[in-house]
């Protein structure tokens, strides 16, 4: 049988991990009828509720555009529930792992950021090859506490995708954080004409899917090194 590639895809704010894996799909099709690999994506749903108006004080105007008590969440606008969900992500990488790599889209991404870190950082036991994140942002203050460096990471592949016509971040701002974070010399920026969302136009699934053929390329799981 064929070798099954499992790669971890975490949702955005107030996303369920059933949506992303509905968009995640067009991309799976690609990856085995065009470059013959057997992908799944495994799509755990955040253990925090998004907060109600008026239970949470560090709600700020930010949270308030989104939807409240609907879906879940990694943290909140003042980084609540980080640590949280990262001992979720740890445990959850121990039960279901290992994964040949992680993808985030928005909030997501920004979780894979801080994993990224801390797997460079040599403070995250359950290695993983490569990253994909979709329209995130990448927590400066926290990303340096968790990888206290003057220099990117250079540790792990990166492709980030971002949609010319994103409004929720400007994308610009989003691809020169990327850059600062990930070296250039690893990190790949992916741009299409769409908005904040997993592409699913034809010719950028097709550079996404040539991208992971090539980090997949070898077939052995990745293992710890700590």
């Amino acid at each position: 049988p064929s070798r099954v590639f499992r790669i971890l895809a975490l949702h955005g704010y107030s996303q369920t991990a059933e949506k992303l894996s509905s968009w995640l799909d067009p991309l799976r099709i690609i990856l085995k009828e065009e470059f013959g690999k057997d992908v799944q994506f495994i799509t755990p749903t955040s253990p925090l509720k998004v907060p109600k108006q008026g239970m949470d004080k560090t709600i700020t105007s930010w949270d308030k555009n989104l939807r409240f008590g609907k879906g879940t969440i990694w943290f909140d606008s003042k980084y609540h529930g980080q640590k949280q969900s990262l001992e979720f992500l740890s445990d959850f990488f121990e039960k279901e792992g290992p994964f040949d790599g992680i993808l985030g889209f928005s909030q997501g991404g920004a979780m894979c950021a801080m994993i990224s870190a801390l797997q460079c950082a040599r403070k995250w036991p359950h290695p993983f090859k490569f990253v994909l994140l979709f329209a995130s942002y990448i927590p400066a203050l926290h990303f340096s506490e968790l990888f206290p460096s003057d220099k990117p990471l250079e540790c792990v592949p990166t492709l980030h995708c971002l949609g010319d016509k994103e409004t929720t971040f400007d994308p610009d701002a989003l691809e020169l954080l990327t850059l600062t974070a990930f070296s250039p010399k690893c990190t790949k920026i992916v741009r299409f004409p769409g908005s904040h969302r997993i592409p699913n136009d034809l010719p950028t699934l097709r550079i996404i899917a040539k991208w992971i053929d090539v980090q997949t390329g070898h077939e052995k799981l990745p293992h710890s090194k700590l």
